[in-house]
């Protein structure tokens, strides 16, 4: 018998009939076997379903397939089966959906304790939202490009199942996370744990397509053209200080040393900056990390500043950098645009330091910047500036 966290007991009663007459039906492999409506389900997915449908094993199906059946709630239960049809092509992906559903007795599925439900709904609302952005996406990229070749529409495609195998990948991650602790772990401070890995993960997911969106409006609007396929191979990723690794760190420096030639810098603060990038506040330090190909466009790295009670007090901008290579000034401006805005949202004073002969440092003032000070920095004459709460234009 399945047992399902948040819905009715009579409202299981009421379908135990029609369920039943349901399961009968499995060798067809029908969408009605879920109890979802086709009229809601886009087309491409239909025809998705009808090709992988049959690769899955009869149990693995009936498992599913009672899992979504049963939810009260009719959207979400399109939503799931979205995010399963979604998936269908990936075996891992396929197995991580099983984790959802609760077989008395284990069996494929992972056994999801009854009293871990609180962690166990809220991550599976978390799952749900970044389906639903994949979605958003894909429709968004398809109407900027009605009417455009095939491999930009399977370029929105790609994004989308790219988005929906990482969405897997945390899924199957924090739900061996839930059933591995007792009930007395899961207070709402380790559920947010739990729960910051997707959220991590949508505000990647949403930042970058903002970033594509705006460069590609941009770029229409000055008669540019920017490459669909360019972005497909370029990730956004949101890592905290410990998780770099020194590969990417030597990227970093790179990045430093190829851009920081002209004006001609004094040796001296080309190393004040190299050397400055590493060691960092690895605790309160994160950063945006742009990636092409597997190597790093770009990056932006912020550090929280916190008062004595833990409360936090700033945020400083610690670095910037683009290689002049990748895509040009309009995606560089537009990346810090919306690393800026996401920042922002916490309310709280940005803080930087920039060298007012550059061009970027204009773009930090027209961005609501406000210079507080000057200083000598190894022998470059810099700027104090910060970003006051409210005032960041984009």
């Amino acid at each position: 018998m399945n047992i399902r966290f948040d819905q009715p007991p009579m409202e299981k009663l009421d379908k135990s009939s029609s369920k039943k007459e349901n399961i009968e039906k499995f060798p067809s492999r029908n969408i009605k076997d879920f109890g979802v409506d086709s009229y809601f389900i886009p087309k491409s997915l239909l025809e998705k379903f009808k090709k992988y449908s049959k690769s899955v094993n009869e149990s693995t199906y009936k498992s599913i397939t009672e899992f979504i059946y049963e939810w009260p709630n009719s959207m979400k239960r399109d939503m799931l089966f979205k995010a399963f049809v979604a998936g269908m092509e990936n075996p891992q992906n396929i197995d991580a959906f099983l984790d959802l559903t609760i077989k008395e007795g284990g069996g494929n599925a992972s056994s999801v304790q009854l009293e871990n439900r609180s962690a166990f709904d809220r991550t599976l609302g978390k799952f749900l939202e970044i389906c639903d952005t994949a979605e958003k996406i894909k429709y968004d990229f398809d109407k900027f490009y009605s009417g455009a070749s095939k491999q930009d529409s399977q370029g929105s495609e790609n994004l989308k199942q790219d988005l929906y195998n990482k969405a897997y990948k945390t899924l199957k991650q924090s739900l061996k996370i839930i059933n591995e602790q007792p009930q007395e772990y899961w207070n709402d401070d380790n559920i947010e744990k739990v729960l910051s890995n997707f959220d991590t993960l949508n505000t990647e997911a949403i930042t970058f397509s903002t970033i594509f969106k705006n460069v590609l409006l941009r770029a229409r609007a000055e008669r540019k053209k920017i490459n669909f396929q360019d972005f497909e191979k370029t990730k956004l990723e949101i890592a905290q200080a410990h998780e770099l690794t020194n590969e990417e760190l030597e990227e970093m420096k790179e990045l430093y040393r190829n851009n920081y030639t002209t004006p001609p810098y004094p040796k001296e603060f080309r190393e004040a900056l190299i050397n400055g990038l590493y060691p960092f506040d690895e605790v309160n330090s994160h950063f945006y990390i742009v990636k092409h190909e597997n190597n790093i466009a770009a990056f932006a790295r912020f550090e929280n500043i916190f008062n004595k009670e833990g409360k936090l007090e700033s945020i400083h901008f610690g670095a910037f950098n683009l290689n002049p290579k990748y895509g040009g000034g309009l995606i560089g401006e537009e990346m810090m645009r919306q690393f800026l805005r996401g920042e922002a949202e916490h309310r709280v004073p940005i803080n930087a330091e920039c060298d007012p002969r550059t061009k970027i440092s204009q773009k930090y003032l027209d961005m609501g910047f406000v210079v507080t000070g000057e200083f000598d920095f190894h022998g470059v004459p810099s700027q104090k500036i910060v970003l006051n709460p409210g005032s960041l234009k984009i």
